[in-house]
C-alpha cells in the first residue's frame, strides 16, 4: 500500500473478503498522517464454514465488524493522534438491489 498510493488517494477493492485492505489503509493513515479513503466491493456471499457462519451469515459481515472493531482500537488506544490527523474512522454501507431490467439472450 506504502508503494503505490499517495496520502489522498481511494483505493477501489473488488475483493473485500474480512477487510484487511480497508485496516491496511487505515493503519497507513495513522503512521504517516495520510487521508486515504477506501472503497471495498463484496458480493453477497454465504460463508462456508459451519462455526463461523452461525456469527457471521454472510462475507459482509465478516468486514463489517472488523471495521468496527479497528475503529473501536483506535479510539481506545490513540484518540489524541485521530484528532491530530483529523482520522475519519467512519463507513457506509450500500446494498446492491435486484435489477428489474429483464436479460435479453
Amino acid at each position: 500500500m506504502y508503494n503505490f498510493t499517495k496520502e489522498r488517494n481511494v483505493i477501489l477493492y473488488f475483493f473485500a473478503g474480512s477487510s484487511t485492505t480497508g485496516q491496511a489503509v487505515w493503519d497507513l493513515n495513522r503512521e504517516n498522517g495520510g487521508n486515504r479513503k477506501f472503497i471495498l466491493v463484496q458480493l453477497d456471499e454465504e460463508v462456508q464454514d459451519e462455526k463461523i457462519k452461525k456469527q457471521f451469515p454472510a462475507v459482509s459481515d465478516i468486514h463489517i465488524e472488523r471495521l468496527r472493531r479497528v475503529s473501536q482500537k483506535y479510539k481506545k488506544e490513540s484518540e489524541e493522534q485521530l484528532i491530530k490527523n483529523q482520522m475519519d474512522l467512519g463507513f457506509k454501507l450500500f446494498k446492491l438491489d435486484k435489477s428489474k431490467v429483464s436479460l435479453l439472450d
